[in-house]
């Protein structure tokens, strides 16, 4: 079963972290979607096989915790664009 959330991290996160563990996972667990990287904040979206997604949070949380960062929302999302199988940065 596919499904999508959105994530929000309310925090600056180091230069490297979104393409290091972000988008490098979203491609290891063939995710598609978008990180958004904002001057206090970052938003991902992330759709594809439950399983998949569920692997991708665990990741998630477990890279954050190292850089201490606990602040995090994650929600359903309701899929509006085709992500046409890619995670894509935007800064």
């Amino acid at each position: 079963m596919k499904k999508c959330i959105k994530i929000v991290i309310n925090s600056t996160l180091p230069e490297a972290f979104v393409a290091k563990h972000i988008q490098k996972n979203a491609k290891n667990f063939e995710l598609e979607g978008l990180a958004h990287k904002l001057t206090d904040h970052v938003k991902i979206v992330v759709c594809g096989m439950k399983d998949n997604i569920d692997q991708f949070t665990d990741m998630l949380h477990k890279e954050l915790s190292k850089i201490k960062i606990h602040e995090t929302i994650i929600e359903p999302f309701v899929k509006d664009k085709d992500y046409r199988g890619v995670f894509r940065i935007l800064e």
